[in-house]
């Protein structure tokens, strides 16, 4: 039975938004090759509340690139520029507070559309001459945190 473990929280998506995938047709020379991401979500997500609960509206973009370094100059073995839209809501008879709600929901869409793009990137990768590709997981509080530090810093 699945007792006291599923969350309350219900998803629409994510569903893809974009993909802008290349691949350099050449096998790397080496193996070390040095990865980069960039992620994006909006900075002024809006928490709805209407018909009996919660709603956030939400996107993500990743920018991932791989390169080599052959002979002194890097040469762009992967980019990949994907993003992903749906929403994240939850009854509000939860019972608890509308900025606890607003962070919960925030916090599960960074982890499940960070997790959707990444399998979306491995998906392309592994029908591609570089084969599969896994990216690294992130910690969504940490990344969570890093926004509020660039808004904010101290």
């Amino acid at each position: 039975m699945s007792n006291g473990f599923l969350s309350p929280i219900s998803i629409s998506g994510p569903f893809v938004d974009r993909i802008d995938f290349d691949a350099n047709r050449n096998r790397p020379e080496s193996d070390t090759l040095n990865a980069s991401i960039t992620i994006t979500t909006p900075d002024n997500l809006q928490l709805a509340h209407e018909n009996g609960k919660f709603t956030l509206p939400f996107s993500m973009q990743i920018n991932f690139i791989l390169t080599e370094e052959i002979e002194g100059s890097e040469e762009t073995r992967l980019s990949v520029l994907a993003s992903a839209v749906g929403s994240l809501s939850v009854a509000d008879a939860i019972g608890i507070p509308e900025h606890e709600v607003f962070e919960a929901l925030k916090l599960n869409g960074v982890s499940m559309f960070y997790s959707f793009l990444r399998s979306q990137v491995e998906i392309m990768t592994g029908q591609s001459l570089l084969g599969r590709f896994t990216i690294q997981p992130i910690d969504p509080a940490a990344y969570l945190e890093g926004l509020k530090q660039q808004v904010n810093p101290v």
